[in-house]
Parts: C-alpha cells; sequence; structure tokens
C-alpha cells in the first residue's frame, strides 16, 4: 500500500510542477501585452518656462497614460526660442502658484495610475536657484593658454579664461614644455564650416570659446 501511495505522491508533484510552469508562462506573456507600471517606460516631463495651465497638465498625463507611459519627472527648464522670447513665464518657478500647479500633476497622475519625480532645481543639468549665491553654486572648470619663448625666469600677466557669470576666481596655474607644433590647435588654422541642415552662426561651431553657440535645425520633412 505504501508503494501506491508514494507513485501517486509522485504523479500529484509532477502534475502540479507542469500546472505551475505553465500559469508562469501565461503569466509572463499577459505582463509582455499589458505590463505593470513599474515595467513601463518614465519620461522626462519639461515645463518650459513656467509656461504650464492646470488643462495643460490633465491633457500631458492623459496622453502619457494613453500611450503606454509609465511615469515621467517634472523639469523646469528655459527655452530660447523666437516663440518664448519676451515672453514671461505664467508661474515663476517655487512661486505658490507653482507649487500648487506641481500638488495638482501629482494628483492628476495619481488617477492615471502614473508615477511622478520632480527635478531638483529649476535648471538643465545642474543644482541651483535665484537664492543660492555664485560663490557657492555649482561651478566648472575653465582654463586659458599662453605660450612662453624663454628659457629664464619671466613675470608675464595671464589672460582671464572666459566665463559666462560674473564669478572667476584663479585656481592653479601649470607650466609644462611644449612641442614646436603645439601651437598649431585646429582654433588657429582659417577653414569654412557648411552645413546640409539649417544653421545659426555655424563659424561658432568650431571657436574654441564656451560662451558661444551654433544653432542647428532639423531636416525639413
Amino acid at each position: 500500500m505504501k508503494s501506491y501511495t508514494s507513485i501517486l505522491n509522485s504523479i500529484l508533484i509532477v502534475l502540479s510542477s507542469c500546472v505551475s510552469s505553465t500559469t508562469k508562462s501565461i503569466d509572463l506573456e499577459k505582463g509582455f501585452k499589458n505590463p505593470a507600471g513599474e515595467a513601463r517606460p518614465h519620461v522626462w516631463w519639461h515645463w518650459l518656462d513656467g509656461h504650464i495651465s492646470k488643462e495643460g497638465i490633465i491633457k500631458d498625463l492623459k496622453a502619457l497614460a494613453e500611450e503606454g507611459i509609465g511615469g515621467a519627472t517634472i523639469l523646469s527648464i528655459g527655452i530660447n526660442t523666437d516663440e518664448f522670447k519676451g515672453r514671461k513665464p505664467t508661474y515663476d518657478y517655487m512661486s505658490p502658484n507653482w507649487k500648487e500647479m506641481v500638488k495638482n500633476a501629482f494628483f492628476e497622475a495619481e488617477k492615471y495610475g502614473l508615477r511622478l519625480s520632480i527635478y531638483n532645481c529649476d535648471g538643465w543639468s545642474h543644482s541651483g536657484c535665484p537664492w543660492v549665491s555664485l560663490e557657492q553654486s555649482m561651478k566648472t572648470l575653465i582654463f586659458s593658454k599662453t605660450y612662453v619663448n624663454s628659457r629664464k625666469q619671466i613675470e608675464q600677466k595671464l589672460p582671464e579664461p572666459p566665463h559666462s557669470l560674473k564669478f572667476y576666481k584663479d585656481v592653479a596655474v601649470i607650466a609644462y614644455p611644449a612641442t614646436a607644433s603645439a601651437k598649431e590647435s585646429m582654433y588657429r588654422k582659417k577653414f569654412t564650416l557648411t552645413s546640409n541642415h539649417k544653421c545659426d552662426d555655424i563659424e561658432n561651431a568650431a571657436d574654441a570659446k564656451v560662451v558661444s553657440a551654433a544653432k542647428f535645425y532639423p531636416l525639413e520633412g
């Protein structure tokens, strides 16, 4: 009798394993066709120069949900285009009305099953706010070059590196031997830049200045 019981138990275990494996396969297929919220892609959600509205926020969130997006990160950024030049923000960053818009966004996102997060400042790729002084804000290391042809100790005033804000502080002076061809920088050579895209100020793309820029437009059509 014990042997029959053992065989029966073995059959039940095998059948149970097959059913469990089939169920997992079906669940996996369903998960790919209709993934859970935490498995859906998340996107950046740009609030351009404070030009936002409650109605616009609701429409954006509805559209994200309809496209299968799982959530978004709010980025309050500026945009330098003719469409926005001279236009004041609808809501200034961190103003009471702006905070109310953020609160509404999180409230509405929950209705659509979306998860929201928010960037840590008003800006594109750094941390900073109007109440952070230049001395305490994030900084970048800049430099200038001066070539000296001398084997003796000399005193010479070095040019101040180009910078965009009204803050600058010397960090170090580094001297090293250079080869005769060191001055042959691409920026010292005369050449012509062309582009098959519409472009403004294309010469700025290779002028070695950190405060200038060339603007490229996408191809039409």
